[in-house]
């Protein structure tokens, strides 16, 4: 009895600590997308991806609250035996009609079973996404999105992507749990669409910060309507250097809990507030591609304090700030 009871607590822990691995918003992102022939895409890892973690992506649009009927398929990414560090770039590209190679140490790449084709012609969108119960599921667990195409008879101004994606083919809604310039991008916001980009901006930096600044369209490149001109070749990406630290969770529940930016957005003046008991050290402000812009002292710190921001053009900025033992990074706006 003793026996089964432990292999029953080994098998549910190590099932849990299966589960916890998995992938969620924002653990990857995208960092180029070719549409027209040969298809090509290029992600970059932002945590360590565990082996045989499965990844499907999918050019098929989502409405909002289910996938558009369409008969668009999946590639099917599984990661290898040793998992993938965090800060890795993956390429995949079409060697041949409906063949994809990937870079070389990153897993395997192919057609889900049952599906024969993957072409994204024309400008489209493609979404990453775990998929528990197989392909296209009904709850799929959203992890990254990039939306190359630009419908004006569908385009939402506010999420830069589509009204419930029910235009055509080429349509999509902002996949759920996703957060356009988070965790996902439209290339084109109200502007007609090319077909091949890479984004162009640094890939050193905190994994946080890099994950809004590839989220980022003026943070890409975009070639012409003639595949090629942008190329999403491993060579084509400066070496990442990505921080990927994970910060002690108590410790950052507690001083993201306990601390808070008012008003945000802002005209460059907020109030920092801290009503916690550990003394902090100071507050630094970063720029969207994580260069330190200021830092500003929190000693003999009092709870509240006033600051000035207002030399700072209009735009997102990261607020980090630093106790004794940790330290926490939130996103703020100034109009």
């Amino acid at each position: 009895m003793k026996k089964l009871l432990l292999i029953c607590l080994i098998s549910f822990l190590g099932n849990s600590f299966l589960n916890a691995q998995s992938l969620v918003a924002g653990d990857i992102a995208f960092i180029g997308y070719i549409t027209d022939g040969p298809d090509a895409f290029a992600f970059i890892t932002l945590t360590d991806i565990p082996a045989g973690e499965v990844v499907y992506f999918t050019d098929k649009g989502w409405t909002g609250s289910a996938w558009i009927a369409t008969t668009e398929d999946n590639l099917e990414w599984t990661a290898p035996g040793g998992g993938v560090p965090c800060g890795t770039i993956v390429t995949v590209t079409e060697t041949s009609g409906d063949t994809f190679s990937i870079t070389s140490g990153t897993g395997s790449i192919a057609l889900s079973a049952g599906h024969t084709s993957f072409s994204m012609s024309a400008g489209d969108q493609i979404i990453a996404y775990r998929g528990d119960s197989g392909v296209h599921p009904v709850s799929p667990n959203f992890i990254a999105a990039v939306h190359g195409d630009y419908n004006s008879l569908d385009y939402n101004a506010g999420t830069t992507w589509n009204n419930g994606g029910t235009l055509n083919v080429t349509s999509s809604a902002v996949p759920t749990g996703l957060t356009n310039g988070v965790d996902c991008v439209s290339l084109y916001p109200g502007v007609s669409e090319l077909d091949d980009n890479r984004y162009t901006g640094t890939l050193t930096g905190t994994a946080d910060v890099l994950r809004t600044a590839i989220n980022t369209p003026g943070n890409w490149t975009v070639g012409t309507n003639t595949a090629g001109i942008v190329t999403v070749n491993p060579g084509d990406f400066p070496v990442p250097n990505v921080d990927c630290t994970v910060l002690n969770t108590n410790d950052f529940s507690i001083l993201n809990q306990l601390s808070n930016i008012y008003p945000n957005p802002n005209k460059g003046n907020f109030t920092f507030n801290y009503s916690g008991q550990e003394q902090l050290k100071e507050l630094q402000v970063l720029d969207m591609l994580g260069k330190r812009i200021q830092t500003i002292s929190l000693e003999n710190f009092a709870n509240s304090k006033e600051i000035n921001l207002t030399t700072l053009a209009k735009g997102m900025y990261f607020i980090t700030i630093q106790s004794e033992t940790t330290s926490v990074t939130k996103r703020m706006i100034i109009e």
